[in-house]
């Protein structure tokens, strides 16, 4: 019987099939990736956009407290004070790129700091 040396792949083949398979890695990884970070960025806006309207909620349940006209202290771009029906003063801010209540940071990282108006 005649042995047949030919029968296995010849180094050139081997090194283009892992060529091939590493373009096509190299691809796939870049596709997931641009995928993850679609994700990652929908996902901060929905954030930021839940945050601002929780915010803004409070702020609304806030001002139709307000007992009459002359319970409104503050009416500025930055900031908004006034007493509602229970005697209490609330002061809204914006403070850089925070929104505070009475001192406390509802929400941070407010994009611009013309982000907000009263």
């Amino acid at each position: 019987m005649k042995s047949d040396s030919r029968a296995g792949y010849t180094m050139i083949e081997l090194i283009a099939i892992m060529l091939v398979v590493a373009v096509l890695s190299v691809s796939f990884a870049s596709y997931i990736m641009s995928a993850m970070n679609a994700w990652i960025f929908v996902k901060s806006r929905e954030t930021a956009l839940s945050d601002a309207r929780q915010s803004t909620e409070r702020i609304v349940r806030e001002l139709r407290r307000i007992s009459d006209d002359a319970g409104l202290i503050t009416a500025a771009t930055t900031e908004c004070k006034f007493i509602n029906s229970a005697s209490a003063t609330i002061d809204v801010v914006q403070s850089g790129n925070n929104l505070m209540i009475n001192g406390n940071a509802m929400v941070s990282g407010i994009p611009t700091v013309e982000g907000l108006r009263f």
